[in-house]
């Protein structure tokens, strides 16, 4: 089975040293798109991604408990080809709003917050090795 993005993060995060972090993090993005779209989500300071959405957990916003970790009705990995939606500039921000909802309500809420921290530009409160150092050596 797959990894989530969570649980790459997580076990990339359990490492000693920030090289030796930054090193398996871009082993980890040649594998595994999903999570070199995620670091562009976060290192788009432009917010063409995610413009026109709130920052922070949304209201309404109703995570999926119901679900065992790692068995949610969707990855991030499974949804990521479609989160180009949000830089849609004819969709109206209160239409991307309800499918942003939709989207993260899909994944295990480990997830969903991982995507919420990357469309605030925040991954690195979790994860403090997730900086500017790690957004040259991916995408230089």
């Amino acid at each position: 089975m797959k990894r989530t993005i969570t649980e790459i993060l997580d076990s990339i995060d359990k490492l000693k040293g920030k090289k030796i972090k930054l090193a398996e993090l871009k082993k980890e993005v040649e594998v595994n798109p999903e999570l070199m779209y995620i670091l562009e989500i976060n290192f788009d300071y432009q917010e063409r991604g995610f413009k026109g959405l709130p920052k922070g957990i949304p209201d309404g916003y109703k995570p999926n408990h119901t679900a065992m970790p790692g068995y949610a009705d969707a990855t991030i990995a499974g949804i990521y080809k479609k989160l180009y939606v949000y830089s849609e500039p004819n969709i109206s921000d209160s239409r991307k709003l309800q499918l942003f909802i939709q989207d993260i309500e899909d994944l295990d809420p480990e997830e969903a917050n991982i995507l919420i921290l990357a469309k605030d530009h925040t991954l690195s409160y979790k994860y403090p090795w997730i900086k500017e150092d790690a957004f040259k050596l991916i995408f230089n």
